[in-house]
């Protein structure tokens, strides 16, 4: 899971509906350098999926 890595994380946004394609989240990652973030991030995000009820 990407959250087992160290400095990630995920906020969730907490709106009640959907409209378009709004953001609902973020990953969230921090790294030793940029590309060490943004692959951490990556991960994050791919590891993530909603269901709509």
């Amino acid at each position: 899971s990407a959250l087992s890595e160290d400095f990630t994380a995920i906020r969730i946004f907490g709106k009640p509906e959907v409209r378009g394609h709004r953001r609902m989240g973020v990953g969230l990652a921090l790294g030793s350098s940029i590309e060490d973030a943004r692959a951490k991030a990556r991960k994050v995000r791919e590891s993530v999926g909603f269901t709509m009820k």
